[in-house]
């Protein structure tokens, strides 16, 4: 749940027979190396959700629950199952992301191909995954020029889940004509983190193009997960997704962990 920059996305979307309004995005910032986040162990439950306002002043929502894990080794795990409104719909399926910052790949399961494809990940890059509700169809808000008069304020402390929580609002600009608009408007991003465990549980995106976007971690704990979240099933298919790193062995043995 890390906040960075996109420089290059890997874009997963669900199986062909279900519904596109989930879209897992694997982010990589090259040339930004990080480390991983060693003994600081979690696991939560998560909400994402979008609102996103028509002009006719239809309102269209959209949710994806999921979970997260860090292992005391660092590596992670994401999950994210997007919820179906429309009862005669298939079945929604459940994605997860499995990063291993010490390995640098990526791995993601998909639950209803049962398929597992692992990504080499650029040694000395900064990589996160996020999970976006989408509809079929939708379109990314424009580009725009770097948004104006950025400012960024204090929200205080909290406590949830026993847990000390720092807040932040993040304001910017975006000026009259940049995407043809008559009035200039606002763009807002409040972050609350857990600075003890390096990790933001909680993320509210507020841009008038696409609308409102907001992540909620609950039942946060600092216990080690269960060591079997972070290996692929014995009954899933392991392929390797090619990039432009140089080749490195592939586990051959799908029930291995790979931290």
């Amino acid at each position: 749940m890390q906040c960075i920059g996109k420089s290059l996305a890997f874009l997963a979307i669900m199986a062909a027979n279900i519904p596109a309004i989930s879209q897992a995005n694997l982010t990589i910032q090259n040339h930004k190396p990080e480390s991983p986040t060693l003994n600081l162990p979690y696991t939560a439950d998560y909400d994402v959700s979008s609102v996103q306002h028509l002009a006719d002043g239809t309102t269209i929502v959209r949710h994806i629950t999921g979970h997260a894990a860090r292992s005391s080794a660092g590596v992670e795990r994401l999950e994210g199952t997007a919820i179906q409104n429309n009862p005669n719909a298939n079945a929604p399926g459940t994605q997860i992301w499995i990063l291993d910052r010490t390995q640098h790949t990526a791995i993601l399961l998909n639950t209803k191909l049962k398929t597992a494809t692992l990504t080499r990940l650029p040694p000395d890059a900064t990589v996160a995954v996020s999970f976006t509700p989408t509809s079929p169809g939708q379109q990314p808000a424009p580009r725009v020029p770097k948004p104006e008069n950025l400012t960024t304020e204090s929200l205080g402390t909290r406590v949830e889940d026993g847990i000390d929580l720092i807040g932040r609002r993040v304001t910017s600009t975006i000026p009259t004509g940049a995407i043809g608009n008559e009035e200039p408007f606002l763009v807002t991003t409040e972050t609350w983190s857990a600075p003890q465990l390096k990790l933001v549980v909680s993320r509210a995106e507020h841009d008038p193009r696409i609308g409102e976007i907001d992540m909620k971690m609950t039942n946060l704990t600092r216990n080690e997960p269960d060591p079997a979240l972070f290996q692929v099933p014995p009954d899933y298919k392991l392929t390797e997704q090619h990039t432009a790193m140089p080749p490195t062995p592939v586990p051959t043995n799908p029930t291995t962990p790979i931290n």
